[in-house]
Order: structure tokens, then sequence, then C-alpha cells
């Protein structure tokens, strides 16, 4: 008998503080139309010194348990995946296994950069069909505030921090029907961290941290291939999937740019309507962008059951993926 795995809960956390464009261009030579015309972004939260990664992503992961209706200790996995460590080690995922006490589940954290949720749903799913694992949480909780130059206009607006989680269980029904992964790492230097994070005073943006710690990218660049991989894989897991893409109803991507997310959706042909932007409430979240985008449309009513969705990533590496999901709870 073929098995199946589909989400179950879902839940997101976002910081306390809100900066908005405004604020930034108290400190920086810039102004609310400069960045909103070039991003789509009007403002992001950014974490304070009570946010942590692991704290972020236990909290997000605590709601998507609850929205499950599922206890943690009936969890068999956690991945969590993230574009930056507090530490080299323990893993985060082990320290969020212990915060929500989900002591039976293995844990491990995944790396992949923005398209890094995907890769943990596609994972997932294999787990699942494989009949190793029947519960797993996978949780994207990112600082990227604290990550980037804050006297550099055309990376500190861009992102954010926060963290979601969804719960994906075994199940009788289709859920995630199929997945397309891709890598080219010839273009590994378009965005990079030279090394992990170090703490900086969350409360502070434009506080300074050492210059061979800041996120490097090479927007132009960038942008295009963005634009290239996310349409491309779109068209290949919708083959794959041997579905039509008028059946989709909504696509849920990585939220990098709303001019990369409306490029993506004039090549595919698509209603603007049927690619979710949030992105000018958080600004750039990596990882924790696709989770806290389901939360945000199933609150609006974008998804109901029955419905054919796309989520998909892309980002450094340079990597990108998408899931093609029967939408049945």
């Amino acid at each position: 008998m073929n098995k199946n795995s589909k989400i179950t809960g879902w839940g997101k956390y976002t910081p306390k503080r809100v900066v908005t464009n405004e604020d930034i261009s108290k400190f920086l030579d810039t102004s609310d139309e400069w960045i909103f015309k070039r991003t789509g972004i009007k403002q992001r939260y950014v974490g304070g010194k009570e946010d942590t990664l692991v704290s972020m992503g236990a909290e997000a992961a605590k709601k998507a348990l609850q929205a499950a209706n599922l206890e943690a200790n009936k969890l068999d996995l956690i991945i969590v995946v993230s574009c930056m460590s507090e530490c080299s080690l323990p893993s985060i995922a082990s320290v969020i296994q212990a915060t929500i006490e989900a002591e039976k589940a293995a844990a491990f954290d995944l790396f992949s950069g923005c398209s890094g949720f995907v890769t943990a749903l596609a994972t997932a799913d294999s787990f699942i069909k494989s009949g190793m694992y029947k519960k797993i949480l996978i949780v994207g909780t990112e600082l990227f505030t604290h990550l980037v130059d804050w006297t550099d206009r055309n990376t500190c607006a861009i992102f954010g921090d926060g963290a979601g989680a969804v719960i994906i269980e075994e199940s009788k029904e289709v859920g995630l029907i199929d997945s397309v992964l891709r890598c080219d790492g010839r273009y590994n230097e378009l965005i990079y961290l030279p090394r992990i994070r170090v703490p900086v005073d969350g409360d502070k943006p434009g506080s300074k941290i050492s210059t061979s710690s800041y996120l490097k990218m090479k927007g132009h660049e960038l942008f295009s291939a963005a634009v290239n991989s996310g349409a491309s894989v779109i068209e290949e897991v919708i083959q794959k999937a041997n579905i039509n893409i008028n059946d989709v109803k909504l696509i849920i991507s990585h939220q990098a740019n709303a001019k990369i997310l409306k490029e993506i959706a004039n090549i595919l042909k698509l209603p603007k309507e049927k690619m979710f932007i949030n992105l000018e409430n958080y600004g750039n979240i990596a990882t924790a962008s696709i989770p806290i985008s389901i939360c945000d449309a199933l609150e609006n009513e974008r998804i109901k059951n029955g419905d054919i969705i796309i989520l998909t990533g892309f980002g450094a590496g340079l990597s990108w993926g998408s899931v093609v999901i029967k939408w049945n709870v």
C-alpha cells in the first residue's frame, strides 16, 4: 500500500519590534519610496535580546503542534532549516527538541539556504513514504537582521526576522504530490556569508559587527538567477506531477523580492492573484518565509481544502526547488 504525507499543522512567530522603511531613513540616506519601489517591502520584524533561533523556532513549533492537535512527544523527527546558527554545535534542532519536550524525536539541521524549507519538506515526504517516520516537525527560523550591514541600504532594508513551522504526517489522503530539487554550485558567490553569525544587540539596528560577518550578495545577477530558476522549477514540477498550471490555485514562493515574484508570474502567464506575496509586512525571512506565508494564506482564506498549491524556493548555492501539494486537512 502506497503511503502519503500531508501538512496537518502550521504556526509562526515574529518578534515584537517592527522597523519600518521610515525608521531606516532616519539613519540612512534612503526613503520609504526608494525601498518599496525596489523591493516591495514596507516593514520588517527585528529580533530583540529575548529572541534566538531556538526560542523563535520553538514558539512556531508549539503553534504548529496545537494546530495539528498533536503532542510533542508523539513526534518522530524534527528538521530545522536556517541560514545561520548561534553556535557550531549543538544543532538548532536538538535544542528545539528539548525546549518543546519532544524527547522521542530524532533531530537534525538541514542547510540549503533560502530553498531550505522546500528541501526539508521533500526530505520529510521521502522519510514518511519510506515508512521510516510518521510525524515530522519542520521549522524555519532566522535572525537575518543580525547579519546585514546596517550602513548599506541595499541589504539592510531587505531582510527580516521570524520563524515558521509545519507538521507533516503520514496520511491515507494524497497531500504532497511531487517535488523537484535542483542546485548549480557554479553560482555560489552570488550570495554568501563569510562565516556564521555572531551575537549582536538586536535592539539596535545600525550597530556594528565585524565586516567579515556581513551578508554579501550580487543583486542584479541574483535577481536574474532567482527569476529563471523559480520559473523553470515550477514548470518542471508541474510536468512531473502530471498536472496543468491552470489546476494550480496558489503559488507560495520564498518571499525574496516582489519584482522577482511578479516576473516569475509573468513568465508562467499566471494571474497576479495566483502568486502569493506578503513580504511587504515581513521583508525576506529566508527559510521562514514559506511557512509564515502558509499561515498567512490560510488566515486570509487563500487556501481551501482540495486546492492544488505549489511551494517554491530559491537561494544560496544556488539551490532551488518546488513541491506540489493537494491541500487536505
